[in-house]
C-alpha cells in the first residue's frame, strides 16, 4: 500500500482503538500510572500538531486557517492536559508494565510522527519546496482536512481516557481522567464546527521519495502499481527541482531519452486498457478504446519531441548525437583525435526508463524485456489483481500522464538552462555568411523555437488522454482522488525559478519620498509687493483712541 498522509492517520486511529479494546478489566498495580505517561506523551504531540503545521505553511503563499482553529480548541486542550497532570499526581508512585495497550499507544505515536515527517518531506532544510505539492498545503481546504483528522485522533484519545477512568479504583484519578476526556470531546465538537469544506483528496499526499534510492516508505512488499506511483513522484520531483534551478539540469540527451520513454509508456498504457476492455460491457469498451486512441496520439507527440533533438547535440552531455566519422591513423598519430566525454545521465532519465519498463511488465508479466518479442499478455483479472484492484490500477495508469503534464509545462524553463550548450549541424539553421570549415554551430533561436513547439504540442494531447482516463474510471464507479490532487497542484504551481525580487520599502531600500518622473510645470514669478514702511510706522506710533461707551436706547413706557 502506498505511504500516504491518510494512511498514517488511519494507522494512528486503528492503534488507539486497539489500545482501548485491549485494556484489562482489572488493571495490575502501577498499570494505570504507566498508561497515563503513554497517553500524555501522545497527547502532547497531538496538542502541538496544529501549531506546528501552521508555522510550517508560513513560507508558502496562501491563507493559514490552522491558527484560527487552534485558537478555538486551545482552551480545551490546555484543560485536558491539566487534568491529565492532576491524574498523574494522584496516582501512587508505582509503575508497572504497560502491556499491549502501551504497545498500541507507542505505535499510534509513531504513526502521528510519521505524518509530520511526510509533510516535511516536501520541504527542504531551508524551507524551500521540493515538489509542486507544497503550495497545496497552504490552502484552507487542505489544512481543514489535517485538522479534521486530528479531531478524530482527539476523539479516540478521549474514549481511551474515559475507559481508564472507569477502570481506576482511585476516586481522584477517576475524576481527573473523566474531566480530561470531557475536555477532549468538547475540543472535538469545536473542531468539527471549524473544518467545513475539507479537501478529501489531500489524504493521498505521498511521502516524497528521493531521486536515487528505492528504499522509501513502508517495509512491506509493494505492488507494481505502487512502484509506478513512486517512480512518477520521483520524476515530478526531478522536473520541479530542475525547472526551479535547485537541482542538476536535464541535458538535451536526457530530454530526448525521457521523451522516448514517455512515448513507450503511453503506448503500453493504451495496450493495457485495450486488454482490459475485453471483459467490459460494450459502452465501457468503446470508452477504453477512445482512451487508447488518445494515448496513442500523446505517444506520437512525445516521439515528435524526441525527433526534434535529432540534429541538436548538448556539448555538456553528448550521449545522443549523430554518427561521427572515425579518426584516421594520421590524425591519431598527430594527436588530433580526442575521445568523446563520458557523462552520467540524470537520475530522472533512469526513473523514466524504469517507469516505462514497469508499465510494460504490468501487462506482460515481471520477466518481460523490451528487447524481446512481446509474449502473451496476462489475463485481465490477473492484471487487476497484481495492481491491487481496479481503483489502484487506474490510478497507477493515470500518474504517468501527470508526470508528463508537469514536464510539458516546465519545458521552456528546462530548455532555458541548457540553450547555451546546444549546437547543431543542420544545414537549414547555419548562420548567414561565407562558408566556414566547421560542422557544428550554436543552435539558433528559430531551431530552439521548433523544439519548444514540439514540447508544447504534447500538453493538449496528454491533457486529453488524462481526461479520458478519468472518465473511464468514473464510468466504472471508481474514484481517483490522487488525480484530483495532481490537478490542484498543477493549477497552483508556477513552473520556473522562484521570484527572488526583494520588495522595495520606502526609507529602507527605496527613497522615502517618491519623486515624479514627469518634470514639474514652470511657475511664473509674481510681481514683488513693496512695503510702505512710513505708513506702517505711523500706524504703530498712533495713540489708541478711548473707546466710547455704548449707549442703550431709553426704555419707553407703555401707554394705554
Amino acid at each position: 500500500m502506498p505511504y500516504t498522509l491518510g494512511a498514517t492517520f488511519d494507522d494512528a486511529i486503528t492503534a488507539l482503538r486497539a489500545a482501548t479494546s485491549s485494556l484489562p478489566d482489572i488493571p495490575q498495580p502501577g498499570h494505570i500510572r504507566t498508561l497515563l505517561f503513554e497517553v500524555r506523551s501522545f497527547f502532547d504531540i497531538l496538542r502541538t500538531y496544529p501549531d506546528t503545521f501552521a508555522r510550517g505553511t508560513t513560507n508558502t503563499a496562501g491563507t493559514t486557517t490552522m491558527r484560527r482553529a487552534l485558537a478555538d480548541i486551545r482552551t480545551c486542550s490546555s484543560s485536558a492536559d491539566l487534568h491529565l497532570t492532576q491524574a498523574q499526581q494522584h496516582t501512587a508512585a508505582l509503575s508497572g508494565p504497560s502491556g499491549p495497550p502501551g504497545h498500541h499507544l507507542r505505535r499510534a505515536e509513531l504513526s502521528l510522527r510519521a505524518s509530520q515527517d511526510l509533510l516535511n518531506s516536501h520541504r527542504g532544510p531551508d524551507g524551500d519546496p521540493l515538489s509542486p505539492y507544497l503550495p497545496v498545503l497552504a490552502t484552507a481546504q487542505a489544512q481543514r482536512y489535517v485538522f479534521r483528522r486530528l479531531t478524530d485522533l482527539a476523539r479516540e484519545t478521549g474514549h481511551l481516557t474515559e475507559e481508564l477512568a472507569r477502570r481506576s479504583d482511585h476516586p481522584a484519578v477517576a475524576g481527573a481522567l473523566s474531566d480530561a476526556g470531557r475536555a477532549m470531546h468538547q475540543g472535538v465538537v469545536l473542531g468539527r464546527q471549524a473544518d467545513q469544506g475539507v479537501m478529501p483528496e489531500f489524504g493521498t499526499l505521498p511521502l516524497l521519495p528521493p531521486l536515487t534510492s528505492d528504499s522509501t516508505g513502508p517495509t512491506e512488499p509493494m505492488t507494481v502499481a505502487d512502484r509506478i506511483a513512486q517512480d512518477c513522484d520521483r520524476l515530478v520531483r526531478a522536473v520541479f527541482e530542475t525547472a526551479r534551478g535547485t537541482g542538476p539540469a536535464l541535458s538535451g540527451s536526457d530530454l530526448q531519452q525521457i521523451a522516448t520513454s514517455f512515448a513507450f509508456g503511453h503506448l503500453a498504457t493504451g495496450r493495457t486498457l485495450l486488454h482490459l476492455a475485453r471483459d467490459q460491457p460494450a459502452t465501457t469498451r468503446q470508452q477504453f478504446r477512445a482512451t487508447a486512441d488518445a494515448l496513442r496520439e500523446a505517444a506520437r507527440q512525445w516521439q515528435h519531441t524526441a525527433k526534434s533533438f535529432h540534429r541538436v547535440v548538448d556539448l555538456a552531455d553528448p550521449r545522443e548525437r549523430p554518427a561521427l566519422p572515425r579518426y584516421s591513423a594520421t590524425d591519431v598519430r598527430a594527436g588530433r583525435a580526442s575521445p568523446m566525454p563520458r557523462t552520467e545521465r540524470h537520475p530522472a532519465t533512469t526513473v523514466a526508463e524504469n517507469l516505462s519498463l514497469r508499465l510494460g511488465r504490468l501487462l506482460y508479466g515481471p520477466r518481460w524485456q523490451p528487447s524481446a518479442p512481446p509474449p502473451e499478455p496476462l489475463a485481465p483479472h490477473a492484471v487487476t489483481a497484481n495492481a491491487g484492484g481496479t481503483g489502484r490500477l487506474l490510478s497507477a495508469l493515470h500518474q504517468p500522464l501527470t508526470a508528463a503534464q508537469f514536464l510539458a509545462d516546465a519545458g521552456p524553463h528546462l530548455l532555458e538552462r541548457i540553450k547555451h550548450t546546444l549546437v547543431t549541424d543542420s544545414p537549414d539553421h547555419r548562420p548567414p555568411g561565407p562558408a566556414r570549415p566547421h560542422r557544428w554551430y550554436p543552435a539558433t533561436a528559430r531551431q530552439l523555437d521548433l523544439v519548444l513547439d514540439a514540447i508544447h504540442s504534447t500538453a493538449p494531447a496528454v491533457d486529453k488522454a488524462a481526461a479520458s482516463l478519468t472518465a473511464d474510471a468514473r464510468a466504472l464507479g471508481t474514484d481517483l482522488p490522487r488525480a484530483r490532487l495532481d490537478a490542484t497542484a498543477r493549477r497552483l504551481h508556477r513552473p520556473g525559478p522562484p521570484d527572488r525580487t526583494v520588495p522595495r520599502i520606502a526609507g529602507i531600500n527605496a527613497p522615502a519620498e517618491q519623486r515624479s518622473a514627469t518634470p514639474a510645470e514652470p511657475r511664473h514669478r509674481q510681481r514683488p509687493i513693496r512695503r510702505n514702511i512710513d505708513a506702517e510706522l505711523a500706524a504703530a506710533l498712533q495713540r489708541p483712541r478711548r473707546p466710547t461707551p455704548a449707549t442703550s436706547p431709553r426704555p419707553t413706557t407703555p401707554s394705554l
